[in-house]
């Protein structure tokens, strides 16, 4: 992505979302690095990228979930930027704060704005939400969601952009700084219940309805 000035992306993730971003990457003419544990030297994600830098052990806190290796891992790989493929990663305002302080691009809201609306990495379980793409203009891309966590489901409820049916707040994600990708959770009251950056489990949800590329959304 020559306009955006990225070259190489370090794939923060793994398991199938981890395998998705990667390849989007590529397609989109980038460098994918993938992070790996040391029991997944031979994992599909690895295999698939065009290069790899172990993390650390076996115990996701020592190794995917470690801020401090992540960030080293994305100065040692030559990356320019970092993409969070789970809320648990996208969501960690100190992960976001490392990158940047190191120099790098993070593919996600700023850490002031993680922690603002308590960006803590947690999957919406609201049994409705919306997906969307946040700009400084407002929200795009907008896709409602119904969901059946207990049958790990997610499926469009109305028509996407139909006016009237998302919370007032919503629209306020722009104006408190939120870019890029989000999921959010809505309360029985009508009122904003978990809001979460990165991937989520309903993220193919907004990428069938609009027929985008989510991963080419979080880069820009």
């Amino acid at each position: 992505m020559p306009q955006l000035g990225i070259e190489t992306v370090l794939v923060a993730g793994r398991g199938p979302a981890g395998c998705a971003a990667i390849r989007a990457c590529q397609r989109l003419g980038l460098k994918a690095v993938a992070v790996h544990s040391e029991t997944e030297r031979s994992a599909r994600h690895v295999r698939l990228a065009d290069d790899a830098v172990l993390l650390g052990p076996a115990p996701a806190a020592e190794s995917y979930l470690a801020v401090d290796r992540i960030v080293e891992a994305a100065r040692r790989s030559g990356a320019d930027t970092v993409l969070p493929v789970p809320p648990a990663l996208a969501g960690d305002a100190r992960l976001a704060g490392g990158v940047i302080g190191a120099g790098l691009r993070w593919a996600g809201p700023d850490p002031e704005v993680l922690e603002r609306l308590g960006g803590d990495g947690v999957e919406p379980a609201s049994e409705r939400g919306f997906l969307a793409w946040v700009t400084a203009e407002g929200l795009r891309f907008t896709t409602p969601v119904a969901r059946d966590r207990a049958a790990g489901i997610a499926r469009v409820s109305w028509t996407p952009g139909e006016p009237g049916q998302l919370p007032a707040a919503a629209h306020r994600l722009a104006e408190v700084g939120w870019r890029g990708l989000v999921t959010v959770g809505i309360a029985p009251d009508g009122e904003l219940a978990e809001v979460a950056a990165g991937f989520s489990l309903d993220m193919a949800v907004l990428e069938r309805s609009h027929g985008v590329d989510a991963v080419e959304l979080a880069l820009r």
